[in-house]
C-alpha cells in the first residue's frame, strides 16, 4: 500500500493522558493499560508506538499517498499531540502525526477543488483538441490554449491511463505509441496517418476518465454510497476528490469538536 495520509480523531480525554508522554515507554503504558498483561513488553515497547493506535477513530477519512496539501496543514492548522519537544520531534521524524483545527478541513477542501478544477479544465482540453482534429477546423488560437493547458498540468503522466485503456488499440499504435507534440497547428493534419494516432490517444484519455467514473456506480462495487459502514463520516467508498470534499463538509458540519480533536497522522 505504500504511505498513506489519515484523518482520525482523539477524544480530548485521551488527548489529556497521552500528551505529557515524554518517552515511549510512558506513551505505550498508557495506550495498553487495559491489556498491558497480555503484552510482550520486548525492546520495541520501549522505542517504538504504532502512529495508528494513537487516534480513537482511525480513519474518518483517507486521503491517499500522493497529497499536496499536507505542508500546508502542518504549517498553517496543526499543534503537536505531546508537549515534549524532543518526544514529539522523535515519534514525528518518520511520520506524519498533528492535531488539526476545523478549518483545516476547509483549507484541505480547497485544495482538492483546485486539482479538480485543473483536472477538468485538462479534460475540456483535450475534448477541444480532438473536435479540432475530427472536424479539421482550424481555430488556431484554440489549438494552442488547449495544448497550453494540458502541457502546463503534466500531459506526460498521464501515459498510465492512456497504455491501460489503448491495449484494444495495441495494433493500430503497436509501432509508434506516442503523446501528441506540441508542434504547429498546421502540422497536425499532414499525415493522416498520425492524425488518427492522435485522435485516438485523445479519444482513449478522455474515455478512461469516464470508465473510472462509471466504476463507481457499478452495481458490483458501490463505491458511490456506503451505507453500510459504522463510520458516521463516511458518505462513499470511493477515492476520487471531488466526493472527498463533500465528505469534508460533513465532517465540517457534523463531527463533535467539543469533545474530540483531529488527527492528522500518515504512516
Amino acid at each position: 500500500m505504500g504511505y498513506r495520509i489519515y484523518l482520525g480523531s482523539i477524544k480530548k480525554i485521551r488527548l489529556d493522558s497521552i500528551k505529557n508522554a515524554s518517552n515511549y515507554k510512558e506513551l505505550n503504558t498508557i495506550l495498553h493499560s487495559d491489556s498491558l498483561s497480555k503484552i510482550d513488553k520486548d525492546d520495541e515497547f520501549e522505542t517504538y508506538t504504532f502512529i495508528g493506535d494513537i487516534p480513537n477513530d482511525k480513519h474518518i477519512q483517507e486521503f491517499g499517498k500522493y497529497v499536496g496539501f499536507i505542508d500546508l496543514i502542518r504549517d498553517k492548522y496543526s499543534k503537536p499531540i505531546f508537549l515534549n519537544e524532543r518526544f514529539n520531534e522523535d515519534i514525528t521524524k518518520e511520520h506524519d502525526l498533528f492535531i488539526v483545527n476545523k478549518e483545516a478541513l476547509k483549507a484541505i477542501a480547497n485544495d482538492l477543488r483546485n486539482d479538480m478544477f485543473v483536472y477538468l479544465t485538462k479534460l475540456n482540453s483535450f475534448a477541444n483538441l480532438l473536435k479540432l482534429l475530427a472536424t479539421k477546423n482550424y481555430e488556431e488560437e484554440l489549438y494552442i490554449n488547449s495544448l497550453d493547458t494540458i502541457f502546463k498540468n503534466g500531459f506526460n503522466n498521464e501515459q498510465y491511463e492512456l497504455d491501460f485503456f489503448l491495449k484494444s488499440e495495441e495494433e493500430i499504435l503497436k509501432k509508434d505509441k506516442k503523446f501528441i507534440e506540441y508542434k504547429a497547428f498546421e502540422e497536425c493534419f499532414v499525415d493522416e496517418e498520425e492524425l488518427q494516432k492522435t485522435k485516438l490517444l485523445l479519444l482513449g484519455y478522455l474515455q478512461s476518465n469516464l470508465i473510472s467514473e462509471i466504476g463507481d456506480f457499478r452495481e458490483i462495487n458501490h463505491f458511490i454510497d456506503d451505507f453500510e459502514s459504522t463510520n458516521p463520516y463516511s458518505l462513499t467508498r470511493t477515492w476520487k476528490k471531488d466526493k472527498t470534499i463533500l465528505e469534508l463538509v460533513n465532517i465540517y458540519k457534523n463531527f463533535d469538536f467539543k469533545n474530540n480533536e483531529l488527527v492528522i497522522y500518515g504512516y
